[in-house]
């Protein structure tokens, strides 16, 4: 039986090398997390990146057409498909009476001058 013990004695050396040996393994499994977590966010990080830039060349768009659509050419094309006339066009239209507010009468009235 005291061979045994003998045996089962380990050196300081050993009780080292093997401490030594699980740090090692625990920051072999703490790196490899790590790794999945900062791969996972990078992901994540492109994916948004990206909507960034989608966004922002649809903004870019939209300007563009809004642009395009309340310019002066457009509007007064489209006010003549719906049926405005400009001055120059009108024949035989007296010009519109201009109805006043004063401080003696604050109620808006048509005013007829002969």
């Amino acid at each position: 039986m005291t061979t045994k013990k003998i045996n089962k004695k380990r050196s300081p050396y050993q009780k080292l090398i093997t401490c030594l040996g699980g740090i090692i393994v625990i920051l072999g499994i703490f790196q490899v997390a790590v790794f999945v977590f900062f791969s996972s966010q990078s992901q994540e990080l492109t994916e948004i990146a990206k909507k960034a830039q989608d966004l922002t060349t649809k903004r870019a768009q939209l300007n563009q057409e809004l642009i395009n659509q309340t310019s002066f050419s457009t509007l007064q094309n489209k006010a003549t498909r719906l049926g405005f006339i400009t001055v120059s066009r009108q024949k035989n239209v007296m010009p519109p009476k201009v109805i006043y507010l004063t401080r003696n009468n604050p109620i808006a009235a048509k005013t007829q001058s002969r």
